[in-house]
C-alpha cells in the first residue's frame, strides 16, 4: 500500500513539478498539495491492494502447507471464506465511511490548490450562467448570478398550475437579489395570461429554495468524485426539487457504493484464485490481469452512465455485477465441498 502511494506520488510529482516551479509556488504549498493527494490515492488503490494481499497471504499459507494442516484438522475451507468475508465487510465499510470521504476531501483540496497557485483561478467560480430551475409551482430562468453579491441579471419566473397545465403569472426583470430563500426582483413586469393584463411594479418578493452554491460547484471543473457522499446526496436531493437532471450525479453516487463493495467481491475472488491455482506466481499474474479488468469495467460503466447510455445504478455497479457472475459458480462449488 505504501509503495503504491509512493509510486503514484512520484509520477504525479514528475508530471507537475515543472508547472509548480514556473508558477513560483512555494515549497510548503507543493508539499501540502501532495499531502492532500495521499488519502485520494489510498482510496483509489485500496481495493486492488487488499485483493493482491489476499492472494499473497493465501499463497504463502498454501506453500507452507498451513492451509492443508487447517483442513486436515476438520475445518472446512468455507469457514476460511467466511472469515475473509467478515474482514472484507469491515474493510469495505471503513473504506466507504472514512477513507473514501477523506479521499474526496483530498481531491477537492488538491484541485483547489492547483487552480489557485498554478492556474491563478478559483476552482469554484462566483458566476453561474443561463440556468433553468423548478421550485414547486415556479419555473425559473436567469442569465447570470454572482455568489459573492447574491445578485443576478435577466430573470424570468413562470408561476404554473401543473395540475391544469396553466401559466398563472409570468414575472420578469433585469436584475434580482436572492436572500434568505427569497427572490427579490426590482422593477418587475408581471404578465397574467388568463386576464391578458400586464403591469410594472417597483418590487416583487417570491419564495424559492435554490442552492446556488451547489449549482456553482457542479458548473466548475471539479470532478464529481471530489464531492463526498454526503455532499452528493444533498445536491441530488436539491437538484431533484429544482427539476435539474441528476443522472450524471447518480452515476457517481452509485459508483461510491460500488467501489467500496468491490473490496468484498475482490477478496472472495482472491481466495478462489489461490484455491484453484495454489501457485503464488500464477495467482498473482491472473490477479493483476483481473484487477486491471475490473478497473477498466468500472470506468466504462461510470462513463456510459454519465453519458446516459446506461441507468446510473447499472453503470455504477457494472464491474461488480460482471465479477459477481464470474465468481459465484466457483464459490458455490467450493462451499459444497
Amino acid at each position: 500500500s505504501l509503495s503504491g502511494i509512493l509510486v503514484y506520488l512520484l509520477f504525479d510529482f514528475l508530471d507537475r513539478v515543472d508547472e509548480f516551479i514556473s508558477s513560483k509556488v512555494s515549497l510548503t504549498s507543493i508539499l501540502l498539495y501532495f499531502t492532500f493527494k495521499i488519502p485520494m490515492i489510498l482510496s483509489q488503490i485500496m481495493p486492488g491492494i487488499f485483493f493482491i494481499s489476499i492472494i499473497i497471504l493465501f499463497s504463502i499459507l498454501y506453500n507452507r502447507n498451513e492451509i492443508i494442516a487447517i483442513l486436515s484438522g476438520g475445518i472446512y475451507f468455507r469457514r476460511l471464506i467466511f472469515f475473509i468475508l467478515s474482514i472484507s465487510v469491515f474493510i469495505s465499510f471503513l473504506h466507504f465511511a472514512v477513507i473514501q470521504e477523506a479521499g474526496s476531501y483530498g481531491m477537492f483540496k488538491s484541485a483547489e490548490m492547483w487552480k489557485k497557485y498554478v492556474r491563478n483561478k478559483e476552482l469554484i467560480k462566483n458566476d453561474i450562467y443561463n440556468k433553468w430551475l423548478i421550485d414547486k409551482d415556479k419555473v425559473i430562468h436567469f442569465e447570470r448570478f454572482n455568489l459573492s453579491t447574491n445578485k443576478g441579471t435577466s430573470i424570468k419566473v413562470y408561476e404554473v398550475d401543473f395540475s391544469n397545465n396553466k401559466i398563472l403569472r409570468y414575472i420578469t426583470g433585469d436584475s434580482f437579489v436572492y436572500n434568505k430563500e427569497r427572490i427579490i426582483i426590482d422593477k418587475a413586469w408581471i404578465f397574467a395570461p388568463h386576464s391578458f393584463s400586464k403591469e410594472q411594479v417597483k418590487q416583487v418578493n417570491l419564495k424559492a429554495q435554490i442552492d446556488f452554491k451547489s449549482l456553482a460547484t457542479l458548473s466548475s471543473d471539479l470532478p464529481q468524485e471530489a464531492l463526498s457522499f454526503t455532499q452528493l446526496t444533498k445536491i441530488i436531493e436539491v437538484f431533484r426539487k429544482n427539476g435539474i437532471s441528476v443522472e450524471e450525479l447518480l452515476a457517481t453516487w452509485y459508483g461510491k457504493y460500488a467501489y467500496s463493495f468491490s473490496i468484498i467481491i475482490l477478496s472472495i475472488l482472491g481466495v478462489i484464485i489461490v484455491y484453484y491455482l495454489k501457485n503464488v506466481y500464477k495467482s498473482l499474474l491472473l490477479g493483476l490481469g483481473l484487477i486491471f479488468s475490473y478497473y477498466t469495467l468500472f470506468v466504462i460503466g461510470s462513463t456510459l452512465a454519465k453519458k446516459g447510455v446506461l441507468f446510473p445504478f447499472l453503470g455504477g455497479w457494472l464491474a461488480n455485477i460482471i465479477f459477481m457472475f464470474l465468481i459465484l459458480p466457483y464459490l458455490f462449488k467450493i462451499l459444497k465441498e
